[in-house]
């Protein structure tokens, strides 16, 4: 995914999507041209690729990355038959010849999610992953603000352990750095864009191990009704932004020295 950002980053304008983002459309439904040949579905994707190999590949993932994620976030055990529920309707996974321009998980303002992808990503297992938390994080919490850095960071978490670490050199090789503060109010993918995925995932994963998955969960659904800030204070201890950022910096400096 890192080559991919550094590539498009210099192809594409900035006002078009950062590759593996999360897109709202409102009003439009998803639309998809010119659909590879190839499709294989299960109860909770459907998957259009180039040839069936890579379809059923991907579906594979797919359906893996959210039973991975249903089974670790929702509280029933394992084994019980409603630990993974199945999705009302498929998610509708695109694997594209060519590139399409950018990697993204669209929610259509009918209800419909599209996960774009390319079949010559060198890096597709990774990518899906990535794209896959996206869709189950909406689809837990339809409606809701879910904040850019947190939407990001918990999917590069979901990534294989080679791209989480090309993904952090941004961060590593900085002059300068957004503050927690400035991170977490960030609605919009910033021009710094590659600094902000790093940073986002390095915080996200700080978190993570510090407090658990469970207690990140816990955050983002004190933060709907609190806000960001009052929520890191109820769920975490952390006093105020800077309090976070302070413990977060000196984590990542110890770990990358």
């Amino acid at each position: 995914m890192f080559a991919l950002l550094v590539a498009l980053l210099i192809q594409t304008p900035l006002e078009n999507p950062p590759p593996g983002c999360v897109i709202h459309q409102t009003r439009t439904p998803v639309t998809v041209r010119a659909a590879p040949p190839a499709a294989v579905r299960s109860v909770n994707f459907l998957v259009e690729a180039p040839d069936s190999a890579t379809a059923e590949r991907v579906l594979a993932w797919c359906e893996a990355m959210r039973s991975e994620l249903l089974r670790r976030w929702n509280s029933a055990p394992a084994d019980h038959p409603n630990a993974v529920p199945p999705w009302p309707r498929p998610v509708h996974v695109v694997v594209h010849r060519h590139h399409p321009g950018f990697y993204a998980t669209t929610f259509g303002g009918d209800g419909s999610v599209t996960i774009t992808l390319w079949a010559g990503d060198l890096h597709l297992e990774s990518t899906v992953r990535h794209e896959v938390c996206h869709a189950v994080l909406h689809l837990r919490y339809p409606g809701r603000y879910i904040p850019r850095w947190l939407d990001e960071g918990l999917a590069v978490c979901q990534e294989l352990p080679d791209e989480q670490h090309r993904l952090l050199e941004p961060l590593r090789s900085a002059s300068r750095r957004f503050s927690v503060r400035q991170l977490m109010l960030i609605r919009e993918y910033p021009r710094e864009v590659l600094l902000f995925y790093a940073q986002s995932y390095s915080l996200t994963d700080f978190l993570v191990k510090r407090h658990g998955e469970a207690a990140l969960l816990r955050f983002l659904e004190a933060s709907f009704n609190l806000g960001q800030e009052a929520a890191l204070k109820q769920v975490f201890g952390y006093a105020d932004y800077e309090a976070l950022d302070a413990a977060w910096w000196s984590a990542f400096r110890s770990e990358n020295p």
